[in-house]
């Protein structure tokens, strides 16, 4: 009797070890820069409190035609942190966990998990 039972704690250790929780197609692994999660035209699964919107004002010129353009996505991010330090914007960012980066609309929303 005794061995049976050491048997099926056995078994059940071994099943249930090698069971993988089943995760949703929507789950991933975001980056990280300086400290904060980098979300990209994504939001996060968890609840979270926008602390501020920070909006790109900068624009390149390209020198041929005189034409402006948009940042490109890694020009964005810079800009972005680079806001984030100004004296202005220091206080709200002060407690942000995460960004949500838009490059299409060159914003970045500063968000604190809850």
């Amino acid at each position: 009797m005794k061995n049976i039972f050491i048997l099926l704690v056995f078994f059940l250790t071994v099943i249930l070890i090698s069971a993988k929780p089943d995760t949703p197609k929507e789950t991933a692994i975001v980056n990280r820069m300086e400290g904060f999660y980098i979300f990209t035209d994504c939001k996060p699964s968890m609840e979270y409190e926008v602390l501020t919107t920070l909006h790109s004002k900068r624009v390149n010129m390209d020198p041929k035609s005189f034409q402006a353009y948009t940042l490109s996505y890694e020009q964005l991010k810079s800009e972005i942190f680079r806001l984030m330090k100004q004296k202005d914007n220091k206080a709200k960012c002060s407690d942000a966990e995460a960004l949500i980066v838009y490059p299409d609309e060159q914003k970045a929303d500063i968000i604190k998990f809850k």
